[in-house]
C-alpha cells in the first residue's frame, strides 16, 4: 500500500509538469511564439521550463527582427520601382513588366502598349511654372490610373507615360487610349488646356518582341505629335499618315513632292535633282530661270539653304508621292524638321 502511494505521488508530481512542458512545446511548434511553460516543481523540470522559455523568447526576438528587415526591404523595393513625383510605377518597373508580359503572352491573350505624351508641356512649364507643370502631370497619371488601374501605369520619362493593356488587342487598346485622351482633356484647368498625343501597338499582332512593341507605340505617338497632336494613332496607321512639311516650305500651299517638282520644272521625276542643281547654279550666276510656269517660279523662290538641304542631306527622303520627311533615330518615328 505504501509503495502504491509513493508511486502515485511521483506520477502526479512529474506527469503534470511534463504535460505542461509538452503543451508549451506544441504551441510553439504551431507558430505561437508567445507560449510559455510555468513549471515550478520539481526543481529539474522547473529549470528545463526556464530554458525552454528563454529559447522561445530568443526565437521570437529574432523573428521580429527578420520581419522588420523584410518590411524594410519591401519598402525599399517599392521606392525603387515608384516615381517620386507622380506615385505611379517608374521606367525600371516598366521594363521588367513589359518583358515579363510579352514572354507570357500569346495570340489568344495579347498584350498592348499605349505611349502618351503631353502636348506643349515645355510651354506649360515656361508659362505657368514647374510646380504647375508637376501638378498637371500628376493629374494626367491619376486620370490613367482611374481607367486602367495603378499597376498598369508607368512614368516612362519626362512627360511621357506608358500604359500597359494586358489581354487587350490593338482595337481594344485603341479604345482605352481614346478614353484616356478624353479623361485628360477633361482634367484641363482654366490656366492650361491640356491635350495628349497617344500611340498604340500590340504584341504579337504588330510587334515580335518587347523592344519592338515599345518602339512601335513610341513611334506612333510621335507621328501624332508631328501631324496635329491630341489624337490616338495605331502603329498600322503610320504608313498612311502624311509626314509634316519642312519649316522652310511651310509658306508653300503645294506639297513638295517629286511629282510636284517634276510638273513644275517640266522634267521627269528621275531628272528632278539635276534640274534643281541647274536652277541653283543659274541663280548663283544671276541667270533668269528658263521655265516660266507659275509653279516653277514659286518653287524657285524657295531658299537656297532649303533646297541645298533637300538635295544633300542623306537623312531626308523625298519619295515619289510622299512629302519630304526625316526619320528620327532610335524609335521616335516621324518628327517635324
Amino acid at each position: 500500500m505504501f509503495a502504491f502511494a509513493v508511486a502515485l505521488f511521483i506520477t502526479r508530481s512529474i506527469a503534470g509538469p511534463l504535460g505542461a512542458l509538452e503543451n508549451a512545446a506544441l504551441a510553439v511548434s504551431y507558430g505561437d511564439l508567445n507560449a510559455r511553460s510555468n513549471v515550478t516543481q520539481p526543481r529539474e523540470l522547473a529549470h528545463l521550463s526556464q530554458l525552454i522559455n528563454a529559447m522561445v523568447a530568443a526565437v521570437q526576438e529574432r523573428t521580429q527582427e527578420l520581419e522588420d528587415r523584410n518590411r524594410q526591404l519591401l519598402d525599399a523595393r517599392a521606392l525603387a520601382s515608384t516615381d517620386g513625383l507622380t506615385g505611379v510605377l517608374n521606367h525600371r518597373a516598366f521594363q521588367e513588366r513589359i518583358r515579363a508580359l510579352v514572354a507570357a503572352a500569346s495570340k489568344t491573350a495579347p498584350v498592348s502598349l499605349i505611349m502618351l505624351d503631353l502636348d506643349g508641356f515645355k510651354q506649360i512649364n515656361d508659362r505657368l511654372g514647374h510646380q504647375k507643370g508637376d501638378e498637371i502631370l500628376r493629374l494626367c497619371t491619376e486620370a490613367c490610373v482611374r481607367i486602367v488601374g495603378s499597376d498598369a501605369v508607368y512614368r516612362y520619362g519626362g512627360d511621357e507615360i506608358a500604359v500597359v493593356a494586358e489581354a487587350a488587342d490593338l482595337d481594344e487598346a485603341g479604345r482605352i487610349a481614346e478614353n484616356i485622351r478624353n479623361a485628360i482633356v477633361e482634367e484641363g484647368t482654366e490656366a492650361a488646356n491640356v491635350t495628349v498625343s497617344l500611340g498604340v501597338a500590340s504584341y504579337p499582332l504588330t510587334a515580335s518582341s518587347a523592344d519592338e512593341l515599345t518602339y512601335q507605340a513610341d513611334a506612333a505617338m510621335y507621328t501624332v505629335k508631328s501631324t496635329g497632336k491630341n489624337r490616338v494613332c495605331r502603329w498600322g496607321e503610320i504608313a498612311a499618315a502624311p509626314p509634316p512639311v519642312p519649316d522652310f516650305l511651310r509658306h508653300e500651299r503645294r506639297s513638295l513632292t517629286l511629282a510636284a517638282l517634276a510638273d513644275a520644272f517640266g522634267v521627269s521625276e528621275e531628272n528632278v535633282l539635276s534640274e534643281i542643281h541647274r536652277v541653283l547654279r543659274d541663280r548663283a550666276a544671276g541667270i533668269q530661270p528658263k521655265r516660266s510656269a507659275h509653279g516653277a517660279r514659286q518653287m524657285i523662290r524657295t531658299s537656297r539653304r532649303g533646297l541645298s538641304e533637300l538635295t544633300s542631306n542623306p537623312a531626308r527622303d523625298a519619295s515619289p508621292g510622299g512629302r519630304v520627311k526625316e526619320i528620327y533615330p532610335r524609335g521616335r518615328g516621324l518628327r517635324p524638321i
